[in-house]
C-alpha cells in the first residue's frame, strides 16, 4: 500500500492501554485511509461500501490521540466526511451518508436514499426531480384519459411537468396514466381542468406601402394624420415611436380610409383564425429558386444545390390571451422579393427583404400600426442633346422613399 507519508499506529503490547496513537497521512486514498484505521489500527471487521469503493477523496491527517478515544475520534472525522461507520454484530459497515438526516432500515445498515417532498406535494421524489425513483410496477396504476377539446400531446406535456416524466404517454387520442393511485387520481383531476376549448382569435393584417418623391416624408406619420382626419380616430401613444393605436375603430374601418387615398397602396390584405397559443404563418407570395451551393461530380463537372425560397408577404404571429381578455402578440411580418444579383454571385437571385419582428398586448379589436420599414433609392437621369459633348449635359439626381406600415387587429372570437 502506498502511502506519501508513514503511517504510525504505536500498538506495541507492551504499551499502555492508554498511550498515544499518531497518525500520519498525507493525501492517502479513502479506502486506504479506512483499512488502515479500521483494520490495523482498531483491529475490527468492516465493510465498504461499493459508492466509497469508487470514492476519490483524499485524506490527509496528522494527530496524536489517546488509543481509548480513537474509535470514538474516527466515527466523528468520518461524519464530516460524509461517511456513516454504524457498527452491528462486530462488523463496521462503512457507506456514503445520505443527505437528509434519513435513519437506516433496520438491520444490517447500508446507504439510505433520502426522500423529499415533489414541489407539488404530491408524491415523494428523488434527490431531484429530473430523476425520480421508479415504482415498482406492481404499485403502478394504469388509468387512460381521452381529451375533448386539447390536443394528447399538450395535455401530456403539463401531466409530465407536474408529476414527474413518464406520468403520461400518449396513445393514439388518449392518454395513458401510470403511477401510484394517489397520483393518477390528482392527474386526471388537473387533466380535466385543463381540458377546456381554447380561445380562437381572429388575426387581421395588411402591409400598406407610402411612397413620397421628395425621400423626407415618413409614411408612418402620414398614416397617422389621414387616420385622425378622416375617422376622428383617436390615436393612442406607446412606448415605441414607430407604433400607435386605434381604439374607437374597426379594422375595415381604418382599410377603407386608407383605400380612398391614392398614397397608399396596400400590399396585402391576410386574415386568419387560430387558436389560443397557437402560431400560425401566413404567405402570400411565390417560391424562387436559389443556389444554395455547389459540389462536383466524380468527372469534376460542377453541380449546383437548387433550394426554392418564399418570398412576397409572409407573416408569423403567435397569439396570446391574457386573464383580463387583453391579446399579446408576437409578430414577425416581411416583403420580400428577388431581384438580379449585384453581389457577384452568378445565376442566383438576391432576397430584398423588409422585416420587421415585434411582440405587443392589445385589446381585443384594438388596431395597431407599425412602422418603420424604410426603402431609399436614387435615381440618376442625364439630359443634353446627342451631338454636344458630355460634359454638356444636364444630370439630375432623385431620391425616392417608401415605407411599408403594418396595420394589424386581434380580436377574440365570441
Amino acid at each position: 500500500m502506498k502511502i506519501v507519508a508513514a503511517v504510525l499506529f504505536g500498538l506495541m503490547s507492551h504499551m499502555a492501554v492508554a498511550a498515544p496513537v499518531q497518525l500520519n497521512f498525507d493525501k492517502v486514498e479513502l479506502t486506504q485511509f479506512l483499512a488502515a484505521a479500521y483494520g490495523d489500527a482498531l483491529k475490527k471487521n468492516f465493510v465498504v461500501s461499493p459508492q466509497l469503493l469508487n470514492e476519490s477523496k483524499k485524506v490527509s491527517l496528522h494527530v496524536d490521540i489517546e488509543r481509548d478515544k480513537l474509535a470514538q475520534f474516527l466515527e466523528e472525522y468520518l461524519q464530516r466526511l460524509g461517511i456513516n461507520a454504524p457498527e452491528k454484530d462486530g462488523i463496521v459497515y462503512l457507506s456514503a451518508a445520505a443527505p437528509t438526516s434519513a435513519a437506516l432500515p433496520p438491520g444490517v445498515p447500508g446507504e439510505a436514499t433520502p426522500l423529499m417532498p415533489s414541489p407539488l406535494g404530491l408524491s415523494p421524489i428523488g434527490p431531484t426531480s429530473a430523476s425520480p425513483p421508479s415504482i415498482p410496477i406492481a404499485e403502478k396504476e394504469f388509468r387512460t384519459f381521452r381529451p375533448a377539446h386539447r390536443d394528447a400531446d399538450f395535455i401530456a406535456t403539463v401531466l409530465n411537468a407536474a408529476f414527474g416524466p413518464g406520468t403520461a404517454s400518449r396513445a393514439g387520442a388518449q392518454l395513458v396514466l401510470a403511477a401510484t393511485k394517489t397520483v393518477v387520481d390528482k392527474a386526471l383531476s388537473l387533466a380535466a381542468d385543463i381540458d377546456v376549448a381554447p380561445a380562437q382569435v381572429t388575426v387581421s393584417a395588411t402591409f400598406v406601402e407610402v411612397s413620397s418623391a421628395d425621400g423626407k416624408s415618413r409614411g408612418f406619420s402620414l398614416i397617422a394624420n389621414v387616420l385622425g382626419a378622416r375617422l376622428g380616430a383617436s390615436i393612442g401613444t406607446t412606448d415605441s415611436p414607430n407604433t400607435f393605436s386605434i381604439k374607437s375603430t374597426s379594422f375595415e374601418a381604418v382599410l377603407n380610409a386608407l383605400d380612398s387615398d391614392g398614397r397608399f397602396r396596400q400590399v396585402s390584405n391576410p386574415r386568419v383564425t387560430v387558436d389560443d397559443y397557437e402560431k400560425t404563418t401566413i404567405t402570400v407570395g411565390d417560391e424562387t429558386p436559389t443556389v444554395a451551393g455547389t459540389t462536383l461530380d466524380n468527372n469534376g463537372r460542377a453541380i449546383q444545390q437548387v433550394v426554392y425560397r418564399p418570398s412576397g408577404v409572409i407573416l408569423d404571429v403567435l397569439p396570446k390571451v391574457l386573464g383580463d381578455g387583453r391579446i399579446q402578440m408576437i409578430i414577425d411580418g416581411q416583403v420580400s422579393s428577388f431581384q438580379s444579383t449585384t453581389t457577384g454571385v452568378s445565376n442566383s437571385p438576391t432576397l430584398v427583404k423588409r422585416q420587421v419582428k415585434t411582440s405587443l398586448t392589445l385589446d381585443s379589436g384594438e388596431v395597431m400600426v407599425i412602422g418603420g420599414l424604410n426603402d431609399s433609392k436614387a435615381t440618376t437621369n442625364r439630359s443634353g442633346l446627342a451631338f454636344l459633348p458630355s460634359f454638356f449635359a444636364v444630370t439630375n439626381e432623385q431620391r425616392s422613399n417608401t415605407e411599408l406600415v403594418l396595420v394589424l387587429s386581434a380580436q377574440v372570437a365570441k
